[in-house]
This record gives C-alpha cells, structure tokens and sequence, in this order.
C-alpha cells in the first residue's frame, strides 16, 4: 500500500511538473510578443524624444551684414580663468579675448539670445533663447558647440540666468508671459521641469498688483545663500523710488533678510570671487551709478558713477541694468558703458576701453510690404464738420478733411475754398452771403480768417498766434466775435488757458473782453440774467448768435448803458427754449 501511494503521488508529481513545465512555456510564448510590442512602444517613445521640435515659424528671408565696434545694454560676462569674455549684440553671442580684439559668432541665426554666464568650470555658458518659439534656459559650449536646451516652458517668460556652485544647477527669474511677477526657480542642466525657490501671490495683505517681483539672482561661493533684487509696489510711469532693495535667502532654513536698502532703490548684486564684497547699482539724483558693499563690515561706497541708465520704470525684461562681471583677484569688473566693454579697477578708479569688432549678420524675416492700391480720382468724405447753411439758404458751408468747402443746395458738387497745409475748421457766413469766415490750425497755432464765398485768396483777421473757437458776425456785418485760448498751453499741458472773448471787426482790429468779467456769459430768461464763466479746458460748445432783444430790454444788438460798458447778445444754436445769453465788456 505503501509503494501504490508512492506510485500514484510519483505519477501526481510527474503530472503536476508537467503541467507546470507546459504552462511556463505557455506563458513564455505568450509574453514574447507582448513584450516585443512594449519594446516597440518604448522605441516609438525614444524616437519622439529624439526628434527636434521645428525650429522658429518665421523663414529667414534677407540678410544684414555690418561692422561695429560699438553696441549699447551688452549684458557680458568674464569667464573663471579671466581670459574670455561672452556678450551678447543684437540677439546673438560673441565671445572676446579678455585684451580685446575680434570677436567670435558663437550662437546666431533669427532666434534672439541674451544674458550669457560661464559655468563655473568653463565648459559651458548658459543664456535665454527663443529658438523654440518662446523663451527657455539653454547651454552651450563657448567654441559655439554642444547647444542644449534646458528649460522647455512654452507660456513663459526668463530674465537673468545664473549657475549654482557646484554647475549642476541654473537659478533663473520666470514669469508667466504677460504682466505678473517675477519668481525665482532652479533648473538641473540635464532639464527637467524645474523647481520654485520664491513665491510671488496675491493675499490678503497683498493685493495682485503690489505683489514682489524677484530678479538678479546670484549664489554665494559655499552654495549657502542666494542674493537677488526684490521690487515691491505697482507699475506705473510717475512711480515713486524707491522700488527695489537687495536681498538675501538662507538655501536651507528659507529665511530671508534685506541686506541693502537705498532711497533711490539697489539692484543688480553682483559677488566678488572671494566673497567678501557685492557690487550693485543705485541711482543718485537722475543717474545710475556702481556701488560696493563690504559685507564682512558693511562699508559701502561708490565705484563709479555715472553708468548706463538703468530700467527701474519700466517692465525690466532683460533685468534692471546688463549683466557685468569680476575679474579674478576681484580687484577688477569688466562692464558696458556708452557703446563700450570697459575695464575698471573698482579699489583704484582706473579705467580702460576692450576695444572689440564684430562681424553682425542679421538674418530678418519677410519684409511687411503689401502694396495697396490708392484711388487717384474723388474720395468720399466720411466725416463731414462744422455744417453751416448760407443766409440765403442756397449753399452749405462745412470742414473736411481739414479743408473747408462749399457745395450748392440740394444736390451740387463740393468746392475747395482752402489749400495749402493749414487746417481750416468752424466756417461761419457773413450776413451777407458774400464772405466765409473760419479759424485754421498749424503746429505753431491757430489764426481767425475770411474769404469770399465765391472763391478766392484768404484774409487773415487775427494778428496772433492762438487757439481760436467758434465765430460769428454780428447782424450789421461789421464784427466777428469768437474765443481765443492760449496755443502754448493747449500744445503742452492739460490746461488749454482761460479761453477770452474777442470781437474783431472785419477790417481786422480786434478788441478784447477785459476786465474780471471777461470770458463770462451771461444767461438768463424772463428779464433775469446770470453769470457763466467759460471753464479752462472745457469747450464753451456755443456760438455766439446776434440777437435783437436781451432779457426783454435791449432792441439792438449793441448799446451803449448808462455805465458806459458795450453789451453783446448773443443765443446758443444749441438752445431752442428761449434762453438768451450775454458777453460783457468792461470799459
């Protein structure tokens, strides 16, 4: 009984080992495929990976190629063993024997590249290029070499890159493309998303537009702390100083102080190789000016002044002012300054220019130019000014195009009174029918004219320059009253001046409203009347109309009162309830 169990658990074994030796090749011939079609997917991966996105949409279509020893807002920097120098011109990057010379196109083409920095090795210089259609962080070797693109951020904006100590890491300032706030992130070389090192957003004390914005960014030697430019406040062209102060970041507890603070803000920071100073820049009184602290004992003083502008109104996209750099020994910086790569010694003042060349060839897009058909016979006048029907009825007076015309009523043709580059406007007719009398304007000012409504050559009635307004002759044919205002004022400020009654007769003596109630209407109904003072910068929007009757007293339309004053009437052809107003002439 013994050996049948062990028969049959032999033959159970044999049959359990069997099944399982089938179902192992079973499932090996099962998984090869599958695992084929997952290599094959894996491939299909890689070969996405591999392959190069497009480069910019836009095809080169010309070229501009020139010679210059000279560029302005060059952002530079000096490579770790003081021989090299990197610049960017025009979009593109050069570098530069650190004695000057010719320089070397290292990354050109219709991508704009800026804001070049060495590794800390040498072997690798980072900057910002749109090559992939929007700005990132790229490397590239400084034999023009080995480009790689680090960063791949399709929706934003980067200013001012920097390495971190050891070169495995790039610190930048991003910003969602359009208006927001600077954030200071840290990129690996080999890429990756990135990672956020400042946070800029709204709270319940900070509201969206006075959120901080952090650019500038440079790492101590150790690798411990990170110094940048803070701006606090909101964006505005009459804006205030100070908008930005200096300050510094722990790596590892985040704590972070203000070290540097001036009345007329402090950006820029840039370390010395031993650590031991930062440069920055300010501004005194309307200039910008280099500053150096002593961060072991605080001392700070000025290295140079004045330098390049700085951008501290504006959006600062390429940062407050262009990179610039130590030498080794950190005895010296190189910088730009008035077209020029300057070399200064920051402990004993002396400066000399690195004289360079460069070879610049610009490759542009299509040029803009849609030729476009202009009619040469009539055009149609779309905005037709300042109406006025003759006294007969028969024509119509009007303004367009800067030109005055005349056109016969119903249905005539339009006819030029005016030529010549003077603007005419407000045409009035004589009560006659027998002359038109307008204003006209130019860059230096404003006159009074009249011509004959027949046609022919213009009569100036004014004797100077002003801001003339509304005419209107009086019944008897014989004055014109209208407003003058002040050209000066009206051409550069907001206030256009007290604008002034004046009647001039027709022969062209004029005589002014004086007195303190000069540039007064008078308005009133029923026998009553009140005063109206034309407002500074405010068009009075009425034109004087002569009138028979004032306030229920006056028949003609100017006596002489007990007072020995001249009364003018005049109506507003705005009015049609009966309101009648009054111009008062002291005198």
């Amino acid at each position: 009984m013994i050996a049948s169990k062990f028969a049959g658990r032999g033959v159970w074994v044999w049959t359990m080992g069997l099944g399982m030796a089938l179902g192992l090749l079973a499932s090996s011939s099962l998984a090869a495929p599958q695992e084929k079609k997952e290599e094959k997917k894996e491939e299909k991966k890689d070969e996405k990976k591999d392959e190069k996105k497009p480069p910019l949409p836009l095809k080169s279509d010309r070229k501009i190629e020139f010679t210059t020893d000279e560029g302005t807002w060059l952002s530079l920097d000096v490579s770790p063993d003081g021989k090299t120098i990197v610049f960017e011109l025009l979009g593109d990057l050069y570098t530069l024997p650190i004695e000057g010379g010719q320089a070397k196109l290292i990354s050109g083409g219709m991508a704009f590249d800026s804001q070049p920095k060495f590794s800390p090795d040498g072997k690798w210089i980072a900057f910002l290029s749109d090559r992939e259609g929007s700005d990132n962080i790229w490397i590239i070797h400084p034999d023009g070499t080995g480009a790689k693109q680090v960063s791949k951020d399709a929706g934003s904006d980067f200013v001012t890159p920097a390495w971190a100590p050891d070169g495995k890491y790039i610190f930048v300032s991003k910003v969602p493309s359009g208006i927001g706030a600077y954030e200071l992130w840290m990129y690996h070389v080999d890429g990756g998303s990135g990672i956020q090192i400042t946070k800029s957003r709204p709270s319940p004390t900070v509201q969206r537009k006075d959120r901080p914005n952090d650019v500038g960014v440079v790492a101590s030697a150790d690798g411990k702390y990170l110094y940048y430019a803070e701006r606090h406040g909101p964006f505005s062209y009459n804006t205030m100083l100070p908008l930005w102060e200096i300050k510094r970041k722990d790596r590892k507890t985040g704590d972070e102080d203000t070290i540097i603070q001036q009345s007329l803000s402090a950006f820029r920071p840039v370390l010395s190789p031993d650590g031991k100073s930062m440069l920055y820049v300010s501004r005194f009184e309307t200039e910008s000016g280099l500053r150096m602290r002593n961060l072991e004992t605080g001392e700070d003083k000025w290295v140079r002044y004045p330098i390049t502008r700085d951008d501290q109104e504006s959006r600062f996209t390429r940062d407050v002012f262009p990179g610039y750099a130590f030498l080794p020994g950190a005895q010296e910086i190189v910088y730009n300054q008035d077209g020029k790569i300057r070399r200064l010694n920051v402990m004993t003042g002396a400066e000399s220019i690195i004289p360079f060349t460069a070879q610049v060839s610009q490759e542009l897009g299509p040029k803009l130019d849609f030729p476009q058909k202009v009619d040469q016979g009539p055009v149609k006048a779309r905005l037709i000014q300042d109406t006025t029907e003759s006294p007969d009825g028969k024509k119509l007076a009007f303004s367009a195009m800067t030109h005055l015309y005349t056109i016969d009523l119903p249905n005539g043709k339009p006819m030029q009174m005016t030529t010549g580059n003077a603007h005419a406007y407000q045409p009035a007719w004589s009560p006659d029918g027998q002359w038109v009398v307008y204003v006209s304007w130019t860059a230096d000012g404003g006159q009074l004219w009249k011509i004959p409504a027949a046609g022919g050559t213009p009569q100036q009635l004014s004797k100077s320059l002003g801001v003339y307004s509304n005419p209107a002759w009086s019944q008897d044919g014989n004055r014109i009253v209208l407003l003058r205002g002040n050209a000066y004022d009206r051409d550069n400020s907001t206030f256009d001046g007290r604008p002034r009654f004046l009647a001039i007769r027709r022969n062209g003596s004029a005589h002014a409203f004086t007195g303190k109630r000069a540039g007064h209407l008078f308005c009133g109904r029923a026998g009553t009347c009140r005063r109206h003072r034309a407002q500074p910068g405010r068009p009075v929007g009425a034109r004087a109309h002569f009138e028979s009757a004032v306030c229920g007293r006056d028949a003609s339309s100017r006596r002489r009162s007990a007072n020995n004053q001249h009364r003018w009437t005049f109506r507003s052809h705005q009015e049609t309830d009966g309101h009648w107003r009054r111009l008062f002439r002291m005198g």
